[in-house]
């Protein structure tokens, strides 16, 4: 029921008879801890091919603003369990290069275990799951970005882990000759030649406030106007990662907020259940915010943007247009605001979960290619995706669990409140079914897993009453995400189901 794009053509055969034992598509995060895992599985010196479009590992990190940072504390931004080569305090939010050095390193670990084959500056064409001699094998198909020089490959096992796919943002097209509409990647040239210039970001996210906060590092006093759509709000930082000695007391771990958001959630009401997180988790900048994107801010980051924007608005940016007083941005509500000549346009909407990849089953008819997609997914973040289906892809029981699969991006486009509820019910019900079907030596070596930050004995007590009452907890949930599927018509279903 997954696979609702056409089937591909033929693949030719490989050219070479080199013969992989894997081939992990995306050299990200995501693509990475499928990589870590595999280790734990393949034989010392297996061949691997690692193929990226980018010119090494490292993903959007290679690519993204330079003055992006983590949204939580590094520890939990690793493959497997990879400890952090530096003694930086838990709390610090590495910067874009700490973060490409830090997946490097990791890289390095798995290639003492593996012989890799990198491949980068290669795009992926296709994929296709072929029987040979009556055992299925897979043909990746990669074309060379600079030459355009196509190659395939054979492979026993493909896991492709390009994951959310980040798009670079392009400046929004205007009308208005008399303004410079740009990009967080060039923000920072463009504020050192446009000292004075006022600034109008367009959009509430986590980029649009990193986009703020460097602004106001540059020049404090500069004039800064936010659109901000519906406008976003971020879980607390400071409520579940507090820093210090207080962590062995306060604080909430990720897990029990959803599991109290899911007892709360009826499959209807995922807008009262929204406003609730609002209310009791989370912190914006923008008070009037709707919408939840899954992003993290702390209280001193909060205040810092309220007190640098000259003015917010709840609106979407239509065009800037030239009128008789000079430049003036025109909003979908039908508002027109005089700006400055010379004001930038930053572009800090988003573009996460708008990629147009086919649905694809998770797993291949004869299992030769695992696909970790924000199509078909069993959790809204891809990394924590690759780490337990590649586990249970070499274990042999990914066809056997009763996982649930939600594809992210209908579900988005389908309403935000939705996206948000109905992500965390999935998340924390499948939470539950792979503590109950996978070693709990594999639960604890996910470093993915926010709730790290606390002591053992804080993350034991969290789980613990959601383990008494496990049975019925995961029948509520199951019910429940089949009454969104039949509302919504989003797949939303037991991943047997493909």
């Amino acid at each position: 029921m997954f696979d609702t794009q056409a089937q591909p053509e033929p693949l030719a055969r490989a050219d070479s008879e080199i013969q992989y034992d894997l081939c992990v598509i995306g050299a990200g995060i995501a693509g990475l801890n499928a990589l870590y895992v595999a280790t734990e599985y393949l034989p010392k010196g297996a061949r691997v091919a690692l193929i990226d479009r980018r010119a090494r590992c490292g993903g959007m990190w290679n690519d993204t603003y330079d003055y992006v940072r983590l949204h939580q504390p590094h520890p939990m931004f690793t493959t497997g369990n990879r400890p952090w080569d530096w003694s930086k305090p838990s709390s610090y939010l590495a910067k874009r290069g700490e973060v490409r050095e830090h997946l490097g390193q990791c890289l390095g670990d798995i290639k003492g275990k593996l012989d890799i084959d990198e491949i980068y500056g290669a795009e992926v064409v296709g994929t296709q799951e072929v029987l040979e001699g009556g055992a299925a094998v897979a043909l990746v198909t990669y074309r060379d970005v600079a030459t355009g020089k196509s190659q395939t490959i054979r492979t026993k096992q493909v896991i492709d882990a390009i994951g959310i796919d980040v798009p670079q943002s392009a400046p929004l097209s205007v009308t208005s000759t008399s303004v410079l509409s740009t990009t967080p990647i060039g923000l920072r040239h463009d504020l050192s030649r446009n000292k004075d210039a006022h600034a109008v970001v367009v959009g509430g996210g986590k980029t649009g406030m990193d986009t703020i906060l460097a602004i106001l590092e540059e020049n404090p006093d500069r004039e800064i106007t936010l659109l901000c759509g519906k406008g976003t709000f971020f879980a607390s930082r400071d409520q579940f990662f507090p820093e210090g000695a207080s962590r062995y007391w306060s604080g909430s771990t990720i897990f029990q907020a959803f599991r109290d958001l899911s007892q709360r959630f009826d499959g209807t009401n995922e807008s009262d259940v929204n406003e609730y997180f609002k209310r009791t988790y989370a912190i914006s900048p923008t008070p009037e915010a709707q919408q939840f994107l899954f992003g993290l801010l702390s209280k001193d980051e909060c205040a810092r943007i309220e007190d640098g924007l000259s003015a917010i608005h709840y609106d979407y940016l239509e065009d800037v247009a030239d009128g008789p007083d000079g430049p003036e941005l025109v909003l979908r509500g039908g508002s027109r605001i005089p700006v400055p000549a010379g004001t930038m346009i930053i572009n800090c909407t988003g573009h996460v979960l708008r990629n147009n990849r086919p649905q694809v089953p998770i797993l291949s008819e004869h299992g030769t290619i695992l696909t970790i997609s924000t199509r078909a997914s069993i959790h809204f973040l891809s990394t924590v995706s690759a780490y337990f289906l590649t586990h249970l892809l070499y274990r042999r029981q990914l066809r056997d669990v009763p996982l649930y699969v939600i594809d992210h991006n209908q579900m988005m486009a389908h309403g935000r409140h939705i996206f948000h509820i109905g992500g965390v019910m999935q998340a924390y019900y499948n939470t539950l079914v792979l503590i109950d079907v996978l070693p709990m030596s594999v639960i604890l070596r996910c470093g993915l897993d926010f709730d790290r930050w606390y002591p053992m004995y804080r993350r034991m007590a969290s789980l613990a009453p959601a383990m008494i009452s496990k049975k019925s907890e995961m029948a509520r949930c199951r019910g429940i995400l089949d009454d969104v599927a039949q509302r919504t018509g989003v797949l939303c279903a037991p991943l047997s189901a493909g």
